[in-house]
């Protein structure tokens, strides 16, 4: 009924239904609920399964074991017969931090107890969060796997093995595949593709290429199955010159566990002797002349197989005229190293710049118009297979060829109102496979220099139309292949034209994992559902060429080595419960000389009880390629933005070598100061100052419509965090009411119409401090992830047009190219087409590790502190979001210089459940806001160098103490690559990368010392023209209160009123402010002193102000003013300063006469009939028109104040005492003056 809560249950019932071997059928109904005979229902006691196996595991003849998935994570939850039809209870089997689909039990390790395979879908993290507690988190981009939980023989399981798979296996088969009728059972897997929200497999090349694994399966074996030497380089992991680590790994593979065994693992490091190395040509073919096959014996014959329809598309290409195909002229598609203007350009089609003969899988047609259209069709499945190569014999082996690709797509999707979304894509692929008995078909690893320079995006041999769309989304969005991240498609194919994997340009493809063997290498095309020349619709023909050969040639080699190989053996056992899956390292340490080639190999010998020989070595070749890379990693002592004492401070700067091979390098550190200017902004325009605390200016920050974000100050708060007012989106201590909820989006804190048209700077710093506390999860890996968050972007006005972006980064020219991108392909112009170097940037954010490595663009936590940002405005990297077509943003580099700009907070949680108000978390806010322009001038450099600093070898250097006085400063710290020495190893070197060669840091030094703010005297006592005197009341005192600023150091300290007689220089009076008052760094407090009211008629006396330590030392500056004082005096002028009041002084002082102006600002305190009884008349002088406004007007309200009915009656009561009051009036009427109708009367 209504509004009433059913419970939905479990899905977990296993319901059997008997065969009727009688009647040999099956009942005719079933309905659930009833007890119907030869029907049974058995609850699993799971909340949800996908699938769910059955077997005879013990060989009785009936079925013994029911199998589910527990809710599709992480356990197998099975239910075992006690007799034919009767089940136990459930029992758990962990197969691993997986969610699988798919299940099959049986018993593999013949122990007559079941086993669990489960293809598994995706990777489970378990994470910890920001509020202490721990959630599972899974991901779609963590390679999959197939899980094998074995028995124990004693009612349990064992750790789970796991073997690797293709993207996302789906489906399992057990059987004997491989050796005699008593050896273990093998595992068949198959692969599908699945759409998960957001993400799709077939957007990714494990997605597109198909394949089944098979998985040979083994009782006992003990395998060699990896090896790594350390340390490498940063970037491409390369071996260099020196004492070097290798270490190899031996893993139980077998399913049982080993006990009592025993084997040799003999260890060989043997140095290639290239002169004496054989290289024989196996296979060579440049289609223009006879093909060369003497080194193949009877092989290296072609087929071609087109696996669909038979009729192969691979032929002969020897017509060498360019195809001028007239279409689609303006559509622009991306080539994998640039742009191109439109399909029909001459450089996009095979035959441009090839004039040879070369193998191409396409063809040639005529459309209705009577063009004719190179380009290929669509659904082919065509392979040209180079059969029986003959590779025996051999130690390693190579390819070399030139590839032709040219590739389309077809995408399939949805629109959601606001645009197209690509759902699913058949990519257009071209791919290059070996075939071998004992592995199968294989892709081949990338040539290194060729993944480098972007030929082979995939690190494979298999290329696709949608590798444009791909390599975007991985180099300028940061996801993986496989995300939904825009709108449509970023290009609809992709033009790679003729690639040389040679020797001598991108490097060969590397066979020698095939070494020994006899192989198949299979040049394969696969076409989607729309080619480029087959469309009925000839408008949409392309004209894609598709895939091409040529100048094939493949070798091997028989390799020599140089005597006296480096040689370990060591006894492996006997082992004791190592379990499957379970693995231990033997290292070895090695000498490694710089271009020269190891064979590294690691055999198991002694193991004839092993079953599994294939797996018992591993053999290897390396060529150590020295690498260069001094860095900065981080510069000690000063953080930007930071704020810190005036001293002497030691410069300090920890350096470490990137690279690969020892190497030495010097140390420079430049020290700049500077003196900021101010930047302005807001409306009206004014100093860019935001600190929260309401001024004569205003506030400076907008918000968005109906904000959720407030200023707060911290009055309620036990522990204080700014000290002060402080924009927060959340609140600093009452969460539980005004704390940040769910699903808060777009609350954004604006500084609006910062004013960067008219710069004359080197920069200008946005610089504010932060205090964030937010939900997010840590994974085991100590990577974090924000739930809740607040990023920067940027809405500025430049040139006549309005832009918008989302701040990623700041980049530092550290090469001074003045861009952050790479000249990738060196003719020395970089354009907006060419890759990022990350390692100019800078991310703004918050760590994304718990060991405060690699930050977000975002702010979420500030580890309970008050942090401080320093972020330079004319060099940012953004994503430019001014486009409403969100698949044409773009990550560039850019400067603010020249614009008006409005810079954003903006604060967003999401819907989890997790936030301020259900979990205390205090939220982001935001203080001290403040926008500078500086101009920098060195002030001191000093070096230092370090020598033979090996890879990975990070240590502090301290180049020099510099002492610092109050100013800005900016720390240039760079490494000194020098290669121009003769008889180094890196003379003529390049460094690997210049850009990661220096930090930067810019930080304010201020004095230690308490700062004395100015007390509130009457301006007058410092008149050029004529100095006030003060009036003496028996009653009335005069107050001087000031507030005081602590320096950079938390104090204690005194504060002290000093009058002396400046007669005689003697002191009339010494008073202190009260205990002493403990202060925060930058802490400010008032201050105010016990009036005194001794002072003697015309004498003139000096007041002083200051500081001192709680022990007496003195501290901070001196604040003082002089005043004489009277008990009678002349005239009192009420009036702000004016040329009249000016004009005014100047009459009394001819006079000689003596006066005190009272501004509208002091009335408060001195517009009292008390004092006014020492003067003999009242002056009123003519106001200026916007001064004698009414305030509701914009003026500054002078008769308003004075028309207010108290001093009135003061002004009136002076008259009726014999006082005279002089009112100069000008044509303002009686709006301002009043006439006692309607508007009260003023004067």
């Amino acid at each position: 009924s209504t509004g009433q809560v059913t419970n939905p249950g479990n899905d977990d019932n296993i319901t059997i239904i008997e065969y009727d071997c009688q009647l040999q059928n099956y009942p005719a109904t079933y309905s659930y609920g009833t007890n119907q005979a030869n029907t049974h229902v058995i609850n699993m006691g799971v909340d949800i399964t996908e699938d769910f196996s059955i077997a005879d595991i013990s060989g009785g003849g009936y079925i013994d074991t029911i199998a589910v998935m527990d809710s599709n994570l992480e356990n197998v939850s099975y239910k075992q017969a006690t007799a034919q039809g009767t089940f136990g209870a459930s029992k758990l089997a962990y197969f691993g931090p997986y969610i699988s689909w798919a299940i099959m039990v049986t018993d593999l390790n013949g122990d007559s107890e079941p086993d669990f395979v489960n293809p598994t879908i995706a990777y489970q993290v378990n994470t910890s969060d920001s509020s202490g507690g721990s959630t599972s988190t899974f991901f779609l981009s963590f390679p999959t796997t197939v899980q094998v939980t074995l028995s124990d023989g004693a009612g349990g399981h064992v750790s789970p093995l796991s073997y690797p798979a293709s993207r996302r296996p789906s489906a399992v088969a057990v059987g004997q595949l491989q050796g005699g009728p008593n050896s273990a059972l093998d595992l068949v897997v198959g692969h599908t593709n699945y759409n998960f929200g957001g993400w799709r497999d077939n957007f990714g090349w494990q997605g597109q290429y198909d394949s089944l694994t098979v998985v040979e399966m083994d009782n006992k074996d003990l395998a060699v199955t990896d090896f790594e030497i350390s340390p490498t380089d940063r970037f491409f992991g390369l071996v260099g010159e020196g004492t070097r680590n290798i270490n190899f790994t031996v893993t139980n593979t077998g399913m049982d566990t080993l006990n009592g065994q025993t084997a040799d693992l003999d260890v060989e490091l043997k140095i290639v002797d290239e002169v004496n190395s054989t290289n024989s040509t196996v296979y060579a073919n440049d289609w223009d002349s006879p093909e060369v096959k003497t080194g193949c014996g009877s092989g290296c014959s072609w087929t071609f197989e087109e696996y669909l329809d038979g009729a192969t598309n691979w032929h002969l290409e020897t017509n060498h005229s360019q195809n001028d195909d007239d279409y689609t002229y303006g559509v622009r598609e991306t080539s994998m190293g640039g742009y191109f203007t439109d399909l029909s350009a001459p450089e996009v089609d095979a035959n441009f710049v090839n004039p040879t003969n070369f193998m191409w899988a396409g063809n040639v047609k005529t459309n209705t118009s009577g063009d004719t259209w190179s380009g290929y069709g669509k659904n082919w499945d065509d392979a040209m297979v180079l059969n029986d190569v003959d590779l025996t014999g051999a130690d390693r082996a190579f390819m070399s060829v030139e590839l032709f690709r040219h590739l389309g797509l077809g995408a399939l999707g949805n629109s959601d109102g606001t645009g197209f979304i690509v759902g699913d894509v058949w990519d257009d692929l071209a791919i290059i496979e070996v075939g071998s008995e004992e592995t199968g078909w294989n892709l081949i690893g990338c040539p290194q220099q060729a993944a480098v320079e972007g030929a082979c995006p995939s690190g494979a041999s298999i290329w696709g139309g949608f590798d444009a769309d791909r390599t975007f989304k991985t180099d300028f969005w940061g996801y993986s292949p496989e995300n939904i991240v825009y709108y449509g498609l970023y290009s609809p194919g992709s033009f790679y034209g003729w690639d040389n994997f040679t020797e001598e340009d991108l490097g060969v493809f590397d066979l020698s994992f095939w070494a020994g063997e006899t192989v198949d290498v299979r040049f394969r095309f696969r076409t989607g559902f729309t080619g480029s020349n087959t469309d009925d619709n000839e408008s949409r023909w392309t004209g894609r060429d598709g895939y091409a050969v040529d100048n094939l040639t493949i070798w091997k080699q028989t390799t020599a080595f140089l005597p006296n190989p480096q040689t370990l053996s060591t006894t492996i056992g006997p082992l004791s419960n190592l379990e499957p899956g379970q693995e231990t390292v033997t290292s070895i340490q090695a000498d490694l000389l710089n271009d020269t080639t190891y064979r590294i190999s690691a055999i198991i010998s002694n193991n004839a009880w092993d079953e599994q020989s294939i797996n018992d070595d591993i053999i290897a070749y390396t060529t150590p390629f020295n690498l260069y890379d001094p860095t900065v990693e981080s510069i000690e002592n000063f953080n930007p933005g930071g704020l810190y004492a005036e001293g002497v401070f030691d410069i300090g700067v920890v350096t470490n070598n990137y690279g690969n091979t020892p190497v030495d390098f010097g140390i420079e550190a430049t020290i700049y100061s500077a003196t900021p200017s101010d930047v302005y902004c807001g409306t009206p325009s004014a100093v860019c100052e935001e600190t929260f605390e309401a001024d004569q200016d205003g506030f400076r920050y907008a918000e968005n419509q109906q904000p959720k974000g407030a200023v707060y100050d911290e009055s309620t708060c036990t522990t204080p965090i700014f000290s002060s007012n402080a924009y927060w989106f959340g609140h600093p201590c009452d969460t539980g009411t005004l704390g940040y909820d769910d699903a808060w989006a777009n609350e954004t804190l604006t500084i609006p119409k910062i004013d960067l048209t008219n710069m004359s700077g080197d920069f200008v710093s946005l610089n504010f401090e932060y205090y964030a506390d937010t939900f997010y999860t840590i994974d085991q890996n100590g990577d974090v992830d924000p739930s809740d968050y607040a990023a920067m972007t940027v809405d500025y006005a430049k040139n006549g047009a309005n832009y918008t972006g989302l701040v990623f980064a700041q980049w530092n020219d550290y090469n001074e190219d003045g861009t952050c991108r790479n000249d990738d392909d060196g003719n020395g112009i970089v354009n907006a087409t060419e890759s990022i170097d990350v390692t100019e940037l800078s991310y703004i954010g918050d760590p994304s590790n718990v060991d405060g490595s690699n930050n977000y663009n975002v702010f979420f936590n500030s580890d309970e502190l008050v942090n401080t940002a320093s972020i330079d405005l004319t060099h940012l990297y953004i994503q430019n979001r001014s486009s409403p077509d969100s698949s044409q943003w773009r990550s560039e580099c850019m400067s603010l210089e020249g614009s008006v700009v409005d810079v954003n907070f903006e604060f967003q949680s999401d819907d989890d459940g997790r936030n301020g108000i259900n979990d205390g978390f205090k939220g982001i806010g935001f203080n001290n806001i403040t926008l500078q322009e500086y101009t920098f001038v060195q002030d001191a450099v000093y070096t230092s160098s370090r020598t033979n600093v090996d890879a990975e070898e990070a240590a502090t250097t301290v180049l020099a103490s510099h002492e610092f006085f109050a100013g800005v400063y900016r720390l240039d710290i760079k490494t000194v690559f020098d290669n121009t020495t003769v008889g180094k190893p890196w003379f003529n070197d390049n460094e690997l990368s210049e850009a990661n060669n220096i930090e930067r840091v810019i930080f304010n030094v201020e004095s230690v010392n308490i700062s004395i703010g100015k007390p509130n005297f009457l301006t007058c006592l410092e008149d050029q023209t004529l100095p006030c005197v003060l009036p003496i009341d028996s009653a009335l005192t005069h107050d001087w209160d000031l507030t005081v600023k602590n320096g950079v150091l938390a104090g204690d300290y005194k504060f002290f009123m000093e009058i002396t007689d400046m007669s005689d220089g003697s002191q009339a009076h010494l008073v202190d402010a009260g205990p002493a008052v403990s202060l925060e760094s930058q802490e400010k407090t008032p201050v105010s002193f016990t009036p005194w009211n001794g002072w003697v008629d015309g004498t003139t006396y000096n007041i002083s102000f200051y500081g001192q330590l709680a022990d007496g030392t003195a501290t901070g500056n001196v604040r003082s003013f002089t005043a004489t004082f009277a008990d009678r005096v002349d005239v009192a002028i009420l009036s702000d300063t004016s040329s009249r009041t000016t004009a005014i002084k100047q009459d009394l002082a001819i006079l000689g006469m003596s006066y005190t102006q009272f501004e509208i600002n002091d009335w408060n305190t001195y517009f009292d009939a008390g004092w006014f009884t020492h003067y003999d008349k009242i002056v009123l002088p003519w106001q200026e028109v916007l001064v004698a406004k009414d305030t509701q007007f914009g003026g500054d309200g002078y008769y308003q104040y004075l028309g207010e009915p108290a001093r009135r009656t003061v002004l009136e009561n002076f008259m009726s005492a014999g006082g005279t009051v002089q009112a100069h009036l000008g044509p303002l009427g009686s709006q301002i003056y009043g006439l006692d109708q309607g508007l009260s009367g003023r004067l």
